[in-house]
């Protein structure tokens, strides 16, 4: 039922938080049209959506979409209403109804009495949410990264069991920054995630290890921030109690000793079903438990001279001409190319062609 009387319009805070959030979920029940300032809060979500691309995700709840996209039968008596209360406001309501139509147009999830638990949908939607946050173009300038990641990602995937994978090799060939940009990607699939970051260097006293196991349960168990951990040998026992029956994702960077692995994740009995552990080390002799291992390889002629270039070249030039940026390039090439590879025909005509037009 819809009463008269004035209603406070939407707060100028709540107008800036709507157009500064990159998600909207709009909980759609058979009472929803009946008011007025929900109706105006969701045409100004579909305005976000429509002039800042602001995602919205409607939830239908014990109602038909087709209802809410037709305003048809709890919608329809609403608007009756709306129609009669607001004789002279006919535009906004006819904004209602267009915001109800696209917000019911969108992909979304419909909780019916048939669908099961609500319990389900909320994990469903804390899930589409993360899936689809944009990542910050970081990855972006990491070249060469998509094939690490993809192939990694391949020995995560196509099992419910615990599965520990390894990361080895020198230094300096891209383990963790590899580990790194496959966590943000898949951390959201997991009830709870930690990343942690030089192991070898924070860990070289008995406070070090328990620091870093509370990192873990701080990480990944919201619910426990203030916990504090006396001794190792304890805080393993919590771990693996813990986490025992929850999927969780761990990556530890820099192992260098077996006792690290021995307080932060010994066995896979310690973590729950579909659980997934990333050991990052230079050490091989410390992968003998883990599934499967993994060593990066090194960076293809193309991808070097890619990745030389916008660390060192595209520094300097802006201060170039156009044709000694392309002596530059054609120079760096060489570089990069293998004897063979540089005194080939084409690639000798090639530079002729760049170096003859030098004045």
């Amino acid at each position: 039922m819809i009463t008269p009387g004035k209603l406070s319009p939407i707060s100028p805070q709540l107008l800036q938080a709507l157009k500064e959030s990159r998600f909207a979920v709009v909980i759609l029940s058979k009472n929803y049209a009946d008011s007025s300032w929900c109706l105006d809060e969701l045409t100004k979500i579909m305005e976000c959506q429509d002039q800042m691309g602001q995602k919205v995700l409607p939830v239908f709840y014990h109602v038909d979409p087709s209802d809410v996209r037709r305003q048809k039968r709890d919608f329809a008596t609403a608007f009756r209403q709306h129609e009669e209360m607001f004789k002279g406001e006919m535009d906004r309501v006819n904004n209602w109804r267009k915001a109800l139509t696209a917000t019911a147009n969108l992909s979304g999830l419909h909780i019916s009495a048939e669908s099961g638990g609500e319990y389900a949908f909320i994990d469903r939607i804390v899930h589409e949410i993360l899936h689809n946050q944009q990542p910050d173009g970081g990855d972006n300038n990491l070249v060469g990264i998509e094939s690490h990641v993809d192939t990694l990602n391949s020995l995560l995937e196509s099992t419910q069991e615990v599965r520990m994978i390894g990361i080895f090799g020198v230094e300096g060939i891209g383990k963790t920054t590899i580990a790194e940009t496959l966590f943000r990607r898949i951390a959201y699939k997991f009830e709870g995630s930690s990343f942690i970051n030089n192991v070898r260097e924070n860990s070289s006293t008995t406070k070090d290890i328990c620091l870093l196991q509370e990192k873990i349960l701080k990480d990944t168990l919201v619910a426990h921030q203030g916990l504090m951990i006396q001794n190792p040998g304890s805080g393993a026992n919590m771990i693996q109690d813990k986490f025992k029956n929850k999927r969780v994702l761990i990556v530890l960077d820099d192992v260098d000793d077996f006792q690290q692995l021995e307080y932060l994740a010994e066995t896979h009995e310690w973590f729950g079903p579909g659980s997934r552990i990333i050991i990052i080390t230079r050490d091989k002799h410390l992968l003998s438990d883990v599934d499967d291992k993994y060593t990066p390889a090194l960076l293809l002629t193309d991808q070097a001279l890619e990745l030389f270039s916008r660390h060192v070249f595209e520094r300097i030039a802006l201060q170039m001409s156009s044709r000694t940026l392309q002596i530059v390039q054609f120079a760096l090439r060489a570089v990069f190319l293998s004897p063979w590879k540089f005194w080939a025909p084409s690639f000798m005509e090639e530079g002729k062609e760049v170096c003859g037009k030098v004045h």
